[in-house]
């Protein structure tokens, strides 16, 4: 079973997705920030990260920069709604050329992101 984590500071969003990724078969962990999803990650086992972008202490561009000195083979799909200095194309694109392998403007639809996922653990 295929492991995934799942980051995301609003804790009704991350309730959901969680729900939504372990009715869909996968082992799911969530972290609040950045800086807790690195130290999720140093467990080690993590297949698949889902990461917002805006996020306190430690936002999903600079965690996805950190993920790929240290942990290169997690696959990430990045999601954003978009914030205060620009809409959410800035910033997939920003988490994109960083080694984001997908991304989702948010509002999605859960079936998007579990066909993504699907997609990408299949890759």
């Amino acid at each position: 079973m295929a492991r995934i984590l799942v980051v995301d500071d609003e804790s009704t969003i991350a309730a959901i997705l969680e729900q939504t990724l372990t009715r869909a078969g996968y082992d799911v962990l969530v972290a609040r920030d950045g800086l807790d999803a690195l130290q999720k990650l140093l467990m080690g086992g993590i297949d698949l990260v889902v990461t917002d972008i805006i996020m306190p202490n430690m936002n999903g561009l600079e965690m996805i920069k950190e993920m790929q000195t240290k942990y290169p083979k997690v696959k990430i799909i990045a999601i954003s709604g978009g914030g205060p200095k620009g809409g959410p194309t800035d910033y997939l694109d920003v988490a994109k050329d960083l080694g984001a392998a997908r991304c989702l403007f948010k509002p999605f639809m859960l079936n998007e992101l579990t066909a993504l996922v699907k997609d990408l653990l299949e890759e």
